[in-house]
């Protein structure tokens, strides 16, 4: 069933809970941290089987540029459950499992640009930005305005799994509702680095590791 509405480019969950959060910092790095890394992972799983990933990993048949963590990673295949946002683009991305942006790679999506790569494309950006903006105090309009943005993706990367159970939307609620340890939930998210997201295929990338 959809939960979702949709007014104008948004589309939003009825009766969101928009009013400030007692720490929004907090909540914004518990989604950056716990929500867009699990996304990322329902959107991996659906475009290809953990274990069809594995066989391709095995007979190093994947054109991705891993780094020594991706690799840890790919090891524990077909379990998917710890990839990172980071290594999920780039098999997506790189195997071709989707479409490219309609605004193309590293540029920023229109509204009006509400396919699955799209999507993608704005989490990663979204999580880029929150990396380096919460290391400090936001404005309550930023923090409502990327509640909006976080809320429409959930939205339809819910009807793209067409997932019954609202997935996306039960995990975006937990996340929310749940009690973090502010110092511990800011220093994971201090270090995580940043996605690069470039408008070509990088040349490391044409070669199998």
């Amino acid at each position: 069933m959809d939960n979702c509405i949709t007014t104008n480019s948004w589309t939003v969950f009825p009766n969101s809970a928009i009013a400030p959060f007692k720490n929004p910092c907090i909540e914004l790095s518990a989604i950056t941290v716990k929500l867009f890394p699990k996304l990322m992972q329902l959107i991996l799983k659906d475009c290809i089987n953990p274990k069809g990933l594995n066989a391709k990993f095995k007979n190093n048949d994947i054109k991705v540029a891993f780094t020594a963590d991706d690799f840890s990673l790919m090891s524990k295949l077909p379990k998917i459950e710890d990839f990172t946002v980071s290594l999920c683009y780039k098999i997506l991305r790189y195997e071709k499992l989707i479409d490219e942006p309609k605004c193309k790679w590293g540029n920023i999506p229109d509204d009006t640009h509400v396919e699955i790569s799209d999507d993608i494309l704005r989490i990663l950006l979204i999580g880029n930005e929150l990396i380096t903006k919460l290391q400090g105090n936001i404005a309550n309009d930023y923090y409502i305005k990327t509640k909006q943005k976080i809320e429409s993706i959930i939205c339809r990367v819910d009807r793209y799994l067409d997932s019954d159970n609202n997935t996306c939307h039960e995990l975006y609620r937990s996340i929310c509702d749940s009690k973090y340890d502010a110092y511990a939930c800011l220093q994971i998210l201090k270090n995580l680095p940043t996605v690069q997201v470039l408008s070509t295929m990088p040349l490391d990338s044409l070669q199998i590791r």
